[in-house]
């Protein structure tokens, strides 16, 4: 992303995971970015990779995490 992944750039992505419940982008995005969603002072980053995990544990396309 050409903003990032600051106020502005999740606030971007969570109105694109908002148009279109493409959660797989905004998790994967938040994990190429590096960001400790844990650490993070924004509850969305968690909210889409926790999401996405559980959309994969839902299909059984996972590995032991």
């Amino acid at each position: 992303m050409t903003i990032g992944m600051s106020g502005d750039g999740v606030s971007l992505m969570q109105r694109y995971v908002d148009q279109f419940g493409d959660v797989q982008t905004a998790a994967i995005t938040t994990a190429h970015c590096g960001i400790d969603v844990h650490a993070a002072k924004d509850h969305r980053l968690l909210s889409w990779c926790t999401a996405y995990q559980d959309l994969l544990d839902t299909w059984r396309l996972w590995h032991q995490r």
